[in-house]
């Protein structure tokens, strides 16, 4: 099972951990908004690996057709 981790670089530029997430589509959603709100934002899986938003994105739509 993935677990999606939305980060950001705050306003003081240190990196904050917004929220987790158990599904793509959770976290796709919550990347948006951050984005908008911070100067920086970016998601990680449970490996701490980057997850493109395109990859989180498809991944999303794979879990809507499951």
């Amino acid at each position: 099972m993935r677990v999606y981790r939305i980060n950001a670089v705050g306003k003081d530029g240190r990196v904050i951990v917004l929220g987790t997430f158990d599904t793509a589509s959770q976290a796709a959603a919550h990347i948006r908004d951050a984005l908008g709100d911070y100067p920086r934002a970016w998601v990680t899986d449970e490996r701490d690996l980057d997850v493109t938003l395109a990859e989180l994105m498809r991944l999303a739509d794979d879990e809507k057709s499951s």
